[in-house]
């Protein structure tokens, strides 16, 4: 029989808790009780010199005494080996591991009867205490796992469970036994026993030179080298943290000078730093350094939904940003904003209390609106207040200043220069455009249809950063902006295009890119550019354009035997008058020239293709527009027969079925069989 010629020092036992079900297919835990001691005597199962004892050896190698396995209705499912060991030897056996655990375990008197029991058996090397219990608590679908380990140091077993560690005792170890109390055990099935019980037990040998836990300074050289770099590597990991957790990071707007664009960077600074070193960072991230000196920057407390400079930091430049910031926070309710101003003027004030205004320079002669220059006033400040506020920042001699608010989208009001009448009255917003209009004549009390087109032009226009193809040939640059009427057609959009593209517009496609780099095809001539946003990128490119009721389509192969079963092929257009059996035709020939495959049209099936899924048979008399709801995007399968097309009506459905063969786990290939719509479970069987 089986034979043990020796025993590892480290000696690991997995006890049998995940099983499976084959009646219900599935996998269980099993709960059932099963105790373990806290010694093993292994000596038993190693052979002596002599063979006259081999049967006895063998009879004892099949009846391990020290592990007891039961149900949890109390059936055992081991024997006890009922060694025959005189109260002397039981004593020697007493003096003997006491001598070699040199006390590694101080137990109670209960638990030392316990150990010695469990070392019974003949003399020899092979005695074993138990040091780790690992536990799994949970079913067979998951679960947590944690631990019991022993400390060599002070014989105590301590609980690591994730991040805690806490002392347990020896009821602690015995509920990790699994199912129930022996006094219940008749009336409670290990459904309801307890879902924590050991699962791994790790033993270790008992010798003399393992007793004493070793000393750091009997560790080796390399050893103690060892530890102190992973010391400093696990010191600096934590400064790295602390410094992390100590890190402002907030949201940073800027105006670039020249082009009056709007800038936004992500600024990350320690808590510890100034407010002027938080000036000089913020200039860098927005590449500002070449343009603007330092002397003419600092940074504000910015409102970017209202558009609005809420605060300015007279005086706190060398105040720390943990103080400007109120602390370091996961996220703000405010933002910081880079202001720009130009040699040899001074930086406003600003408190709160106050409103920002976008103010718009409108010449109607030359049907120009200058860009934005901001201003700030306060809530109380009168109307007459505004204007001079707005005279001085233009730098304008006019005499007079006509002054139109923007009040809602496309909505103009004029504001009257007062005295008696403040931005509260007015019911001003955190968040307000006011176009001026600077003139010598006497102005009117009805304003000007002129000035009023061109605002309404300018407040429902666009611009647009056009990306032309490489290679196009033109005197102007490949990528420009362009402003259009939110109202224009693409159709309109394409003609103007024309003269740069050098060809017609139905020889090239025009792309709207988002921000995440997607880009979508404007492809319906008669839509508008009300949808699209500000400042959007438009690409340009070669190739043939749709016309009215075209769409695009990809196709794809379905082999439905194959391991990839689908399979790109290219991108066509469909008109919606066309018959299916057009479609065919058209790809018959597409695929011979773009794919290099010859499909015959007799053998070849459309398919609708849901996800990975082949959909609905198209039929051959069908027209494109019955059968296909476009929404945008569209795919189909192209599928090869065998043989002409056994779907004959539309009463007809085909389905994919494969046989299962259970003794040998495998399938055969996928068939294809057609059934009516009205079939029986029974005409389904005979198929």
């Amino acid at each position: 029989g089986l034979k043990f010629c020796s025993f590892p020092y480290l000696l690991t036992l997995q006890l049998k808790r995940f099983a499976f079900d084959y009646n219900l297919l599935h996998r269980v835990k099993l709960n059932d009780r099963m105790t373990f001691p806290k010694h093993l005597n292994l000596n038993k199962y190693i052979p002596p010199d002599d063979d006259d004892n081999d049967e006895s050896l063998s009879q004892k190698s099949d009846s391990p005494s020290s592990i007891e396995t039961e149900t949890d209705s109390g059936v055992s499912l081991t024997s006890s080996d009922n060694d025959a060991v005189t109260e002397d030897e039981l004593n020697d056996m007493r003096m003997d591991v006491s001598e070699k655990s040199c006390t590694c375990a101080s137990v109670d008197d209960v638990e030392e009867s316990e150990s010695i029991q469990d070392l019974k058996g003949p003399e020899g090397p092979y005695m074993y205490e138990l040091f780790s219990i690992m536990i799994h608590s949970g079913s067979a679908i998951g679960g947590h796992y944690y631990v019991y380990i022993k400390s060599f140091e002070d014989d105590q077993w301590y609980s690591f469970n994730d991040q805690t560690v806490s002392k347990i005792t020896n009821s602690d170890i015995k509920r990790t036994f699994g199912g129930s109390d022996s006094s219940n055990r008749g009336y409670y099935s290990s459904t309801y026993s307890s879902s924590a019980n050991a699962y791994m037990l790790m033993y270790r040998q008992i010798r003399t030179d393992n007793c004493v836990f070793m000393n750091k300074t009997e560790l080796p050289q390399h050893v103690r080298k060892l530890v102190a770099r992973l010391q400093d590597d696990e010191f600096r990991e934590k400064e790295m943290r602390d410094f992390k957790k100590s890190i402002c990071r907030i949201k940073l707007f800027g105006y670039h000078p020249d082009t009056h664009d709007l800038m936004d960077t992500k600024l990350e600074i320690h808590k510890d730093r100034t407010l002027r070193e938080a000036t000089e960072e913020g200039r860098e991230l927005l590449d500002l350094e070449d343009v603007v000196s330092l002397e003419n920057c600092r940074i504000v407390k910015y409102d970017e939904f209202n558009e609005n400079l809420e605060l300015s930091y007279e005086g706190k430049e060398d105040t720390d940003m943990d103080t400007i910031l109120g602390g370091v926070q996961y996220s703000y309710l405010f933002d910081l904003m880079l202001e720009i101003k130009k040699d040899g003027e001074e930086f406003p004030v600003y408190k709160p209390g106050a409103i920002t205004i976008k103010v718009h320079e409108v010449n109607v002669v030359e049907n120009y609106v200058a860009p934005a220059v901001s201003i700030r006033i306060l809530w109380t400040d009168s109307l007459q207040t505004l204007q001079d506020v707005i005279r001085q920042k233009l730098r304008t001699s006019c005499k007079h200043i006509i002054m139109i608010w923007e009040r809602y989208s496309s909505d103009f009001w004029e504001i009257k220069p007062s005295e008696n009448r403040t931005l509260r009255d007015e019911n001003f917003f955190k968040k307000n455009k006011i176009f001026v209009e600077c003139t010598d004549a006497e102005p009117v009390d009805k304003l000007d249809s002129k000035l009023l087109k061109v605002l309404d032009y300018f407040s429902n226009s666009i611009t647009l950063h056009v990306h032309l193809p490489e290679g196009v040939y033109t005197t102007e640059e490949r990528v420009f902006d362009v402003r259009i009427h939110k109202q224009t057609r693409l159709e309109e959009f394409k003609k103007n295009l024309e003269s740069k593209m050098g060809c017609s517009s139905e020889q090239f496609k025009v792309f709207q890119v988002y921000s995440n780099n997607q880009e979508l095809e404007m492809d319906r001539l008669r839509d508008t550019f009300s949808t699209v946003s500000n400042k959007s990128k438009i690409l340009i490119r070669h190739g043939r354009a749709l016309k009215a009721d075209e769409f695009r389509t990809k196709v794809f192969l379905i082999r439905v035997n194959e391991v990839q079963h689908t399979e790109f092929l290219l991108e066509t257009i469909l008109s919606k008058p066309m018959t299916i059996l057009d479609v065919k035709i058209n790809l018959h020939e597409e695929l011979k020239k773009s794919c290099k495959r010859e499909i015959p049209v007799e053998r070849m099936r459309l398919r609708k293709k849901s996800w990975k899924s082949p959909g609905r048979i198209y039929r051959n008399e069908k027209k494109v527009d019955d059968v296909v709801i476009y929404s945008g995007t569209f795919e189909l399968f192209v599928e090869e027969l065998q043989g002409i097309e056994p779907v004959e009506n539309e009463s007809q459905m085909s389905m994919y079925i494969r046989r299962w063969r259970p003794s040998e786990y495998t399938f055969d290939e996928i068939q294809e069989i057609v059934l009516s719509e009205e079939a029986t479970v029974t005409e389904l069987k005979a198929k």
